[in-house]
């Protein structure tokens, strides 16, 4: 078409208000255009590719011929969408295509693409070359497209609207950019490289379809001829088999290259990496590496073999071998080593640059490279070695010698240690022998004093017996002390475990210290926390005999105020904590005393030992004795103000708790405390609080009066009040008759709590009214009944009280018809057995031996044998064996041991050899009377307690 022809067509397309109106109709085919959109996205992907290829490529020159490729991949994709999209496009006359302007519309397309592809592998982009990018993209596309329309030759006129015209071109530009801003923007996140090439290269697809598509939109078809060609026409079939071969053939290629170049870029990276790394390691080696040919010329060194011997970085390298090594030549390759002495080990001596010489270790390899025989060395300076193994060589003579001294003294120990062994049971026996024969004695001295003061004696003369039973009792206590702390040494005192209560263990030991407490005037108080466990499992008699040491410790240093024990104690799963402490307000210890005080035969001071007497071995004996249970035990005291002794314990918990006493229910009873001392009303509070009642306290008489008149006017009176005897202004007892006198005041049941009982207190309270009368501190189950019996629950007697010296017991009824066979050798002892077997009601016949005890027990029938261990001619282990082997079968005397010899072995011997119980001297009447109760075998024997003193 001449070129004034050509200039009045666009002036009429850019003029012309063109309307579809009469123009020839058309459509698409579905297939195709998803066809060409697909190839569009697809070429744009084949693109992306080349790009990464063009941002990895290091040199210009292969970065400039990917960018061809890529921009060439793309351009051709692009034309080929678009012919693909014309050919689904139908008009309803014949079409055929220009050849040389069809192949010419391909180059705006690559050029668009290039420039586009430019821009997406710098590696940093700013806004302004991404707009210019697109822009130019978009003109590519645009100028590819109507260049590509121009191609067409078709019996029809076709113009453009000018308004979709210029849309067509504004939304490649759009779209173009977006593709780009995208590839640019997903390609810095993290690992979304091949996310971001997917999006890119969709929006890149999908920017070229839209574009060709509005444009499509902006071209009218009207009846007439088209222009005419100078040059071949193609036909539709043509052209699309030449554009199906044309993508598939530079697709292809262009994702092969990138796969081949990706795969030999890695490769070329890994080896480059490689070589790196062993270079790296070869060079940061701590030992020296050496190259070195044929002629033992040096070719490579790393740092530390320039290093080693004082050269400086390449001066080595060309030098011969032996200038550094000259020894080397000595080796079995000369010059160069032969192909079978690669890995030689070697030590020889290197020369440093400055002439100094120093061992070396060489560790020779064989190389070949290029078909190059080369050595390598590695060279280790040995000199520290060599040193190191000198001093080790001296050290290891040393060692030897140390050990044969070693050895010389392990035989002087093994030998101390038996002779330290031999001593210890030496120790042991004496202190067994020695308890023994001071026990005979006392059993004499207790025992007759015990008898004595059962008789008929004077004021002074009971005073003095009691005096002297009492220094026997003390006397008695140090023995135990010494007898149990000879145990522990010699590792043969055992715990024993069984259920038990640990709240009446605790009362039993307020019990046997209260008569003690009232003697000193001083307050005794018991607190067992609401929340602590009572069923334990547990050795009940160590937890006593260690709370009795420390409360008895605790009464004996305090002159007032008071003292309290306190259990406290958690549980857990299958076990309980419990943490006991003895509190007083005694002469407190000082800190450089507590240090000490745990040590045997260790008291605060001096002047503790003159005044308050011990032998200092009870502290000593409760710490093992704790420890042995798996407890710790402490102290903390201010001197002048009291003491603090604690001791923790963790036992496992009973199964089956002992079941309590039916008594009266305790819940919403209103109950008053009256006591002036404040830390007894906070024990007590707790106590009945525990037991659901509700508390009010009183620290006076005068305030309990008002408290009872106040309550007597409302609905709530109290219904129990409880007062302490020892009181200013008036005591307990005056308290209940006043209370009891009053109309105003509703009568409450009383009980009386008393630290300083005297004879015949108790009656006078039953006379005036109390339900109870307790001494304290009273256990929480005795204060539990007394509660009940004053609210009239079911426990008798309604006052209890506490003995003090009781008379003789009588002899039983059936008693007398016991007939006792006693075998002693120590006429003193005899004569105390006697009087007591007596007084118990039984006929005793006595044996000075074994011999003499089975003859007797032979001629007459007796109902029990009390028999000594220890005796000449024949002793009580060998005589109780041949009455046991003379019994006749179905008849079986009860045996029962009396020995001085208080060892748990020697309680186990006698039942060993087939004795029936054990009992410890000095003899006590009780003691008699229970073994005789328990295996007498007739009747029971009656016997009151041992006297107070």
């Amino acid at each position: 078409m001449p070129i004034q022809e050509q200039v009045h067509h666009f002036w009429h397309f850019a003029t012309s208000r063109l309307s579809s109106e009469g123009g020839l109709g058309s459509h698409y085919s579905g297939e195709l255009v998803a066809l060409s959109i697909f190839t569009a996205i697809f070429a744009a992907f084949a693109a992306l590719a080349v790009v990464n290829r063009v941002m990895v490529s290091r040199r210009g020159t292969v970065r400039g011929l990917w960018l061809v490729v890529g921009g060439g991949a793309m351009g051709i994709g692009i034309w080929a969408m678009h012919f693909i999209a014309m050919l689904a496009f139908s008009l309803s006359v014949p079409v055929s295509y220009d050849l040389g302007i069809t192949i010419a519309s391909v180059i705006p397309a690559i050029a668009g693409s290039t420039v586009a592809l430019w821009v997406m592998s710098r590696e940093s982009i700013d806004r302004w070359r991404l707009h210019v990018g697109g822009l130019l993209m978009a003109v590519g596309i645009g100028a590819m497209h109507y260049t590509g329309m121009e191609a067409m030759r078709l019996g029809a006129h076709m113009l453009y609207r000018p308004s979709m015209f210029a849309l067509s071109i504004v939304v490649a530009y759009v779209l173009a950019t977006l593709a780009l801003h995208v590839r640019v923007v997903l390609g810095t996140w993290r690992g979304t490289g091949r996310a971001a090439g997917i999006a890119s290269a969709v929006f890149m697809g999908l920017a070229v379809a839209t574009m060709h598509y509005t444009a499509m939109a902006a071209a009218v078809f009207l009846p007439g001829s088209h222009g005419t060609t100078n040059g071949p026409t193609v036909p539709p079939g043509l052209l699309a088999a030449l554009i199906a071969a044309a993508v598939t053939i530079l697709l292809a290629i262009t994702l092969v290259g990138t796969l081949v170049d990706r795969r030999l870029a890695d490769a070329a990276a890994f080896i480059e990496e490689t070589v790196n790394l062993h270079s790296a390691v070869l060079q940061n080696m701590a030992d020296g590496v050496v190259t070195f040919d044929q002629a033992g010329i040096v070719r490579s060194v790393n740092q530390a073999f320039e290093q080693m011997f004082g050269y400086a970085a390449g001066a080595v390298v060309g030098r011969p071998l032996t200038a550094l090594i000259p020894t080397f030549e000595a080796a079995p390759a000369r010059p160069a080593p032969a192909a079978g002495s690669t890995g030689l080990r070697k030590e020889i001596e290197g020369r440093k640059v400055d002439g100094s010489t120093f061992p070396v270790e060489l560790v020779l390899s064989e190389l070949t490279i290029k078909n190059q025989r080369l050595f390598s060395a590695v060279v280790r300076d040995v000199a520290e070695r060599r040193a190191a193994e000198r001093v080790a060589a001296q050290y290891l003579a040393e060692l030897e010698r140390t050990h044969r001294q070693l050895a010389i003294q392990a035989d002087e120990l093994a030998g101390a240690k038996d002779r330290a062994e031999a001593a210890a049971a030496a120790k042991s026996e004496f202190l067994a022998a020695m308890s023994h024969e001071i026990r005979t004695p006392m059993n004499g001295v207790l025992g007759m004093a015990q008898l004595l003061l059962d008789s008929p004696l004077s004021e002074d003369q009971a005073d003095q017996m009691r005096t002297l039973y009492s220094s026997g009792l003390a006397l008695l206590t140090i023995i135990n002390d010494i007898l149990d702390f000879s145990k522990i040494e010699a590792g043969k005192l055992q715990i024993e475990p069984v259920p038990f209560d640990l709240q009446s263990a605790v009362a039993e030991v307020c019990d046997l210290l209260a008569a003690t407490a009232e003697h000193k005037r001083i307050e005794f108080v018991m607190r067992f926390a609401q929340d602590a466990p009572r069923h334990l499992i547990g050795d009940p008699g160590r937890i006593r005999q260690v709370l009795l040491n420390l409360a008895s410790n605790a009464i004996k240093f305090t002159e007032t105020g008071h003292v309290l024990i306190e259990v406290e104690g958690r549980e857990e799963v299958d076990h309980a904590v419990l943490r006991l402490l003895v509190e007083d307000t005694g002469i407190g210890i000082s800190e450089s005393a507590q240090t000490k005080l745990f040590q045997s035969f260790t008291q605060a001071d001096l002047s503790t030992t003159r005044r308050y007497g011990g032998t200092g071995l009870g502290l000593a004996i409760s710490k093992r004795l704790v420890e042995l249970m798996g407890g710790e035990i402490g102290v903390s005291s201010v001197p002048g103000k009291g003491s603090k002794f604690w001791f923790t314990l963790r036992m496992p918990k009973a199964t089956e708790p002992v079941p309590a006493s039916p008594l009266a229910d305790l819940r919403g009873t209103r109950v008053l405390i009256v006591d002036d001392n404040a830390v007894n009303r906070r024990v007590l509070s707790e106590q009945l609080l525990r037991w659901g009642m509700v508390v009010d306290t009183a620290e006076s008489p005068a305030d309990a009066l008002v408290r009872l008149r106040a309550a007597g006017t409302g609905e709530q009176p109290y219904r129990v009040a409880v007062f302490d005897y020892c009181m200013p202004e008036m005591n307990g007892l005056d308290l209940g008759c006043e209370v009891l006198a009053d109309l105003s005041i509703p009568r409450p049941g009383l009980v009386l709590l008393t630290s300083a009982g005297q004879r015949g207190e108790a009656k006078r309270a039953a006379m005036i009214g109390f339900a109870a009368y307790l001494m304290k501190p009273a256990s929480p189950d005795a204060l539990r009944r007394a509660l009940s019996s004053a609210l009239g629950g079911p426990v008798a007697p309604a006052v209890q009280t506490i003995a003090k010296v009781q008379p003789a017991p009588s002899a039983s009824p059936r008693g007398a018809t016991r007939r006792v066979l006693l075998a002693e050798d120590n006429v003193v002892n005899q004569k105390v057995a006697v009087w007591m077997l007596k007084k118990l009601g039984c006929n005793v016949d006595v044996a000075a031996n074994g011999v003499e005890a089975m003859a007797l027990w032979g001629k007459f029938p007796y109902d029990v044998v009390f028999m000594d261990c220890q005796m000449p001619e024949m002793d009580g282990f060998d005589a109780v064996r041949a009455i046991r082997a003379a019994e006749a079968p179905g008849r079986h005397t009860p045996i029962i041991a009396l020995t001085a010899n208080a060892m748990a072995e020697d309680r186990d011997r006698c039942l060993a050899v087939g004795m029936d119980h054990y009992v410890a001297k000095p003899v006590r009447l009780e003691d008699l009377a229970i073994a005789l109760d328990q295996f007498g075998g007739v009747g029971q024997t009656s016997v009151a307690a041992a006297p107070a003193v």
